[in-house]
């Protein structure tokens, strides 16, 4: 999820440092006892954000302030014990235009695809993406490292440069970066090896990997075949964990026998990458709210761990909750069924309102959270988001960034 709790200026040097919002946020969560917390979007270009407000780790805005900063949170995530890990992204097509006209893509198919007004994507040659594209993930990975992170999660979902280089759909590249599944991975390969030979040889540090299932589809059908390739090659590669998302249906993997309620490709998916003999963590993320399911889906096999978002922000101890037994399922959230914009949406207003107060061990960590349980809030919500979304698109029109979050005030 993204945060958008950092700086943004016109000048883009000063873009994306962290503050005391994005610490108090994270504290709160790593006294939620969760084994692992991942940051949102930390961008590798100053001028390729998903959104005004992403944390941004490159050259152009390294300074010691930056990695005050940067030290901080990563103490803050692992003041509980938990380890600190950094989501780092290109956004790609995907950036707003009033922020970047001219963001990277790998293929015409992909410009084409998502062509924004008032932008034109530079389709990258194989040369920009090894003197370009890779060297930005390598120094935000070094900087992370120096700064205290235990690892990194290479953001490789939809909205995200490396989402589109792994499709079939988006990429149509016919060199070394395009064409069959080996080819589309080639920029991972790659990632993962100048990211390890950049840092010393006798440390642990983690390199991860956020993939979606429609990044496995091709004219709507699951290439079964290619998620068995891209599982093996992550495997091969060293990657030390995956993080499987893409459920489309209104229940997580196996979640319901209700075949209007699944997403069979999901399943489909991420069978092909828990069968394989393994090295590789795997997390599945997306859709989990009772505790059985989610220890069905770790008592089958294969599965290491559960990924938790938006329960997260309804409420951050919501891992200890059901760890020690204190509640089976998450609290019920009346925007469930509704678009994953107006869901992703409502999450970023809890996260606002998580940020505004440091870690209290005498308060609960749900304190001043909005509670979308409430339908008539809920619909309050949505009336408001409208207004807001209508207003942000007005704005993009006239390339003007809208920063932050929508925060919605009951």
């Amino acid at each position: 999820m993204s945060e958008r709790l950092a700086s943004f200026d016109k000048d883009p040097s000063l873009r994306g440092i962290p503050n005391r919002k994005l610490i108090n946020l994270y504290e709160k969560w790593a006294h939620g006892n969760f084994g692992m917390l991942l940051t949102g979007n930390v961008i590798v270009h100053p001028t390729h954000l998903e959104g005004g407000g992403n944390m941004v780790v490159c050259q152009e805005n390294d300074t010691p302030e930056l990695r005050s900063w940067f030290k901080k949170l990563a103490e803050a995530m692992k003041s509980n014990g938990s380890l600190a890990v950094a989501q780092i992204s290109d956004a790609g097509i995907n950036t707003p235009s009033s922020i970047d006209q001219s963001p990277w893509a790998p293929s015409d198919r992909c410009k084409e695809t998502h062509q924004k007004p008032n932008s034109d994507a530079h389709v990258l040659t194989e040369e920009e993406i090894e003197t370009l594209v890779i060297p930005r993930y390598v120094y935000a990975a070094k900087f992370l490292y120096e700064c205290g992170f235990d690892g990194i999660e290479l953001h490789s979902a939809p909205i995200s440069l490396l989402s589109h280089f792994l499709s079939a759909e988006m990429n149509n590249r016919n060199d070394s970066y395009g064409g069959s599944i080996v080819r589309r991975m080639k920029i991972f390969e790659e990632l993962e090896s100048n990211i390890r030979a950049a840092l010393p040889e006798d440390i642990k540090f983690l390199i991860g990997v956020k993939i979606h299932k429609n990044l496995f589809l091709k004219d709507n059908k699951l290439m079964k075949k290619e998620c068995k390739m891209a599982a093996r090659m992550f495997d091969k590669l060293g990657y030390d964990f995956i993080e499987a998302t893409g459920s489309s249906g209104l229940v997580g993997y196996r979640g319901n026998k209700d075949n209007n309620l699944i997403d069979q490709d999901y399943n489909d998916y991420i069978d092909e990458f828990k069968k394989l003999p393994h090295n590789y963590t795997l997390y599945l993320t997306g859709k989990f709210r009772e505790a059985k399911k989610m220890v069905d889906a770790l008592e089958d096999g294969g599965v290491q761990g559960i990924g938790l978002g938006r329960p997260a922000t309804a409420e951050p101890d919501i891992a200890d909750k059901i760890l020690s037994g204190k509640v089976k399922t998450a609290k019920p959230n009346a925007l469930d069924e509704e678009t994953a914009v107006v869901q992703v949406m409502a999450a970023a207003s809890q996260i606002w309102d998580i940020a505004q107060t440091p870690y209290n061990p005498d308060d609960s960590l749900s304190s001043g959270i909005v509670d979308f349980s409430n339908e008539a809030l809920a619909g309050n919500f949505k009336n408001e988001l409208m207004k807001y979304m209508r207003k942000s698109a007005e704005m993009e029109l006239r390339l003007e960034p809208a920063v932050g979050i929508f925060h919605f005030r009951p």
